[in-house]
Formats: structure tokens, C-alpha cells, sequence
């Protein structure tokens, strides 16, 4: 691993404890990377705003990976590379979700629209009311016809079902009807819906071209099905062990789970000891 130049941690799962939080043994060895002068940042499933506070916790002046992959943009809010869906689909997302009577969101690059009882709109509110004034973002309960919102540029859908049967069930129908989407479950009650060709793995190739970095320099961090393609395209893999069993099954290294702090378990015991 001498020549690793760049780590990319996912975010939920992995770089997080499940009090959403970045540990101090986490932050601890992040900065015995950059003393190596490895260079690190965050590739999310979450809209980028809410992303930042953990990129300045960190330390990383570099452009995040949101929306699964469907945006790269820096902290000045320079956008270097987006892909958004078509709104004819996203109208026919939302029909579908309406005659399925499915709880939803949708991402823009400034705002989440979401449907009036969504249960994420409480982890929003919350995020919301922490985050400093820079780094709020605009949440929209959806009361218009969606044609109302046409003018806007969609990255990413979201849909919440409690029950997993019935998420897989759905995903199933999804697949079918929208064959051209990139369709992910990226959380046990998640379903992320993305531009055609949009993942994490396509987004790191792209921030690679920016940062003039080969994919063998790179080590990702990942816990979940939204990270596949990034794991399949870097050189070395590291997931905790509260990985979904697939992903570990992929991985180049499994370290403990993020409530143990996993990260910092992996960068001093799988990069630093090597570099």
C-alpha cells in the first residue's frame, strides 16, 4: 500500500457510528494520513450539503461524492460534475409512488422535496437545526402537482419502506419499469433511484480524472450495496464488519464494525503500517 495517494469512506455505516457521529480514535488516525500526506473524502449517498460538516470535521478541502454519485462538488460550491434524471421520469417515479402509496424525496442541488410524513424529515430537521447557517439546506413538503417543479434539476429519489420484503418487492417493480435508472438499496429501508449509469464507482473514476489520480492510488471504505461499484473499482477494499455479508464478501479487507471504530482500526492497521 506504499503508494496509496487517496481514501474515499462512504459515510452511513462506515466513516458514522450509529449516533452519526465520527469518533475521536476515527479523527484521530485521519489525521495520521494526512501527516503521510494521503489524501481523503467522503463519498455519500446523501446530498452533499449534508455532507460538509463531516468533510470540515475531518480536515479534507477535497470535493465530495453525493447523491451516489450523481454530483461532485467542491466546498466553495463549484459543481465539477453532476448527472440529473430526466423530469419526464421523475414524473413517472412519482406517479408510481403515489399508486403504491410510498413515502418519498427528492434531491435537487440546493433542496430535498419531500412527501408531508415522511419519517426521514425528523434526521432532516435534526441535521438541519446542528449544521451551521453555510450549511442548512432547504427541505420542501411536496403539496403541488409535480409539474409545479419542473424548472429544477433532479439528482436522486428516495424512498422509505419500513418493511424489507416489500422494498426488495418494489425495487423488483422499479427495475422493470425504469430499466435504463440505476436503482440501489443503499439502508435496510432505503431506495435510492439515480440517473442512468449513476454510482459511486462512475463518480470516484470521474473525481479521479479531476484530482490526476489511478485508480490503483486509491483505498474506498463501504458497508452497503450503493458502494458495489466503488469497491469493484478501486484497488483495495476495507468494509466494517456490519457490512451487508455481500459487500464483505467483496472486500480486500473486512476491519471491526463502525460502532467499534473500524476505520481507525483499518487506516492503522492496514494502510499506516504499511506506508
Amino acid at each position: 500500500m506504499s503508494n496509496i495517494k487517496l481514501c474515499v469512506f462512504d459515510l452511513d455505516g462506515t466513516l458514522l457510528n450509529s449516533n452519526k457521529e465520527i469518533t475521536k480514535e476515527t479523527l484521530q488516525a485521519l489525521q495520521k494520513l494526512k501527516n503521510k500526506n494521503i489524501q481523503y473524502t467522503i463519498a455519500t449517498g446523501r446530498i452533499d450539503i449534508l455532507a460538509r460538516r463531516y468533510q470540515k470535521q475531518i480536515k479534507s478541502n477535497l470535493p465530495i461524492i453525493s447523491c451516489n454519485g450523481s454530483l461532485i462538488r467542491d466546498l466553495s460550491n463549484n459543481i465539477l460534475y453532476k448527472k440529473s434524471l430526466d423530469f419526464n421520469i421523475v414524473k413517472n417515479l412519482v406517479d408510481f409512488y403515489n399508486l403504491n402509496n410510498l413515502n418519498f424525496m427528492l434531491y435537487t442541488e440546493t433542496a430535498i422535496l419531500s412527501t408531508p410524513n415522511n419519517p426521514r424529515l425528523k434526521l432532516l430537521e435534526k441535521l438541519n437545526l446542528s449544521s451551521d447557517l453555510k450549511d442548512k439546506f432547504e427541505v420542501e413538503i411536496i403539496h403541488k402537482d409535480i409539474q409545479n417543479y419542473s424548472n429544477l434539476s433532479f439528482l436522486k429519489s428516495l424512498t422509505h419502506i419500513d418493511n424489507r420484503e416489500k422494498l426488495l418487492n418494489i425495487e423488483s417493480q422499479l427495475n422493470k419499469k425504469f430499466k435504463s435508472l440505476s436503482i440501489v438499496s443503499s439502508d435496510e429501508k432505503l431506495l435510492d433511484i439515480m440517473p442512468p449509469g449513476v454510482n459511486k464507482g462512475t463518480a470516484l473514476h470521474n473525481l479521479c480524472k479531476i484530482l490526476d489520480i489511478d485508480k490503483n492510488e486509491i483505498i474506498v471504505f463501504g458497508d452497503n450495496f450503493n458502494d458495489i461499484e466503488m469497491i469493484n473499482f478501486a484497488h483495495i477494499s476495507v468494509v466494517p464488519s456490519n457490512s451487508e455479508q455481500y459487500i464483505k464478501n467483496m472486500a480486500t479487507y473486512v476491519t471491526k464494525s463502525n460502532d467499534d471504530n473500524g476505520i481507525a482500526f483499518a487506516i492503522n492497521e492496514f494502510i499506516l503500517k504499511s506506508v
